[in-house]
């Protein structure tokens, strides 16, 4: 079965939004937006995947459908053309938690079948064990990014420089010598950190099962990515950093990095002085 798209469906409504605009007889705009939803409905039961809606969002679009034969004017139809879209980001919204949950039962099953097939952990003799115990008490930045090989200098050069040039100790997952559940490991490094940087280029699914904890969590975040090819449609309206993976990148990376860090924190900072605020005006 193939995944339902929120993205293209979006797509699909901006193209019926502006064909609409140029309509003048109320019986063609009521077919357009009318096919639209036709269209939604099929891709809900043939393609909803692990999205399951509830018996209020069924009922919510068949009143959109119902509403579609009863447009008059241009402005119901760009009235019901915004409750659709709304309707669209609530999807992307189960879409991506549910991702997140087959992800995680996805790591789970993976480090089972590890656990089972190994008697313990290797450890090398006089290394020094590393685990999030260690960066307590310290101003943490956690990396969420591909492992991969090419992707070295952009942690190294670029985001571990740009922390500790902002006073921040960085931190990546694979750094942990000893560990418990990955997933566990994750879940606390995000909310041991100030802020987190997220490299998107690529959607690694890693990346974006992170990433999505991290924004369920409310964490502070700079977003950074190759190209702006790889932002989804549920994030491509966040402010992102976009580098170029070259020497001369890097070294751009590691100097564009620390303003977008230092206002995230910055942002951070207000905030909490202004809950601080509120409280002792409650008191």
């Amino acid at each position: 079965m193939d995944r339902l798209n929120v993205a293209q469906l979006d797509e699909y409504l901006a193209h019926v939004e502006r064909n609409v605009a140029h309509v003048k007889r109320p019986s063609s705009v009521q077919r357009e937006i009318g096919r639209y939803l036709g269209y939604l409905h099929r891709n809900l039961l043939e393609k909803g995947g692990p999205i399951r809606i509830d018996s209020v969002e069924h009922d919510r679009l068949h009143r959109f459908m119902r509403r579609a034969h009863t447009v008059r004017t241009p402005q119901d139809a760009t009235r019901l053309i915004n409750e659709i879209r709304q309707y669209l980001q609530g999807l992307s919204s189960l879409n991506r938690t549910a991702e997140i949950e087959s992800r995680i039962r996805d790591l789970e099953e993976q480090l089972k079948s590890t656990a089972e097939g190994t008697e313990g952990p290797a450890i090398v003799p006089g290394a020094e064990t590393v685990t999030l115990e260690s960066f307590k008490g310290k101003r943490m930045l956690f990396a969420i990014m591909p492992f991969s090989k090419e992707f070295e200098d952009v942690w190294v050069g670029g985001i571990k420089r740009a922390a500790s040039g902002t006073g921040l100790t960085p931190v990546r997952i694979d750094m942990l010598t000893q560990s418990t559940e990955i997933t566990d490991d994750i879940v606390q490094a995000i909310q041991l950190s100030e802020v987190v940087v997220v490299d998107v280029t690529g959607n690694n699914a890693n990346v974006m099962f992170e990433f999505g904890f991290a924004l369920a969590s409310k964490k502070k975040h700079v977003i950074i990515s190759q190209s702006t090819n790889y932002l989804t449609f549920d994030i491509k309206n966040l402010r992102t950093l976009i580098y170029l993976n070259t020497w001369q990148g890097i070294e751009t990376l590691h100097k564009d990095l620390q303003p977008f860090i230092k206002g995230a924190l910055g942002k951070s900072s207000r905030q909490m002085k202004k809950k601080s605020k509120s409280e002792s005006s409650g008191d």
